[in-house]
């Protein structure tokens, strides 16, 4: 149940960008559970606070941040982050997100770097993008992205010259018979472009 933690952070940015922090805890509750929405009321009659704790909107929010963020399985998440690969048809700008959220849940801590580098270059769906990552020494884990962000680039705009190309040729050849699209491409160096 993620719904309450960003509503946490919401709820900080708010307050503030709005100086609408005060010492009175109903005011900065009732703005909190504004923002949460109408389950967060529920949740909050469940929790059992003290007459101190209720006074404090950081115990609260703590309490729905605990509430949303239950213990996590480091080695659980290690291995589906070992595990993950990039799709055939996936994008390299939604690939690096996954794996940056997830290498934060395992906990690598100054190796977390090396290790999204690492499940780049070994998770790479394009196995001559993975070679070239291979044969780049001392790699840092900004040159494989800009490696990749470029990869991609470079391979759409590939495809799109293709596309065009193979649209503006006529399709015979150069000695007048019919041409499927694989024998289209053939004669491309006969193609003014």
């Amino acid at each position: 149940m993620e719904y309450f933690p960003p509503r946490c952070v919401i709820y900080k940015i708010y307050i503030k960008a709005t100086s609408k922090a005060t010492k009175d805890f109903e005011t900065e509750v009732a703005i909190f559970l504004n923002l949460a929405g109408k389950d967060a009321l529920k949740l909050l009659n469940t929790f059992n606070f003290t007459e101190d704790e209720i006074k404090s909107i950081d115990n609260v929010t703590t309490a729905f941040e605990n509430y949303c963020n239950p213990k996590k399985n480091v080695d659980y998440e290690r291995f589906m982050f070992n595990k993950r690969c990039q799709q055939e048809s996936e994008p390299f700008q939604k690939f690096l997100p996954y794996l940056k959220k997830i290498s934060q849940i395992c906990e690598y801590g100054t190796l977390n770097d090396e290790m999204v580098r690492d499940r780049i270059v070994l998770g790479a769906a394009d196995l001559s993008l993975r070679e070239r990552l291979l044969r780049i020494e001392d790699l840092k884990l900004q040159e494989a992205v800009d490696t990749c962000k470029a990869a991609e680039i470079s391979k759409a705009q590939e495809k799109n010259l293709q596309d065009k190309i193979v649209a503006g040729v006529s399709k015979k050849s150069p000695g007048g018979e019919n041409l499927g699209v694989t024998d289209v491409r053939k004669y491309m160096v006969f193609v003014n472009v």
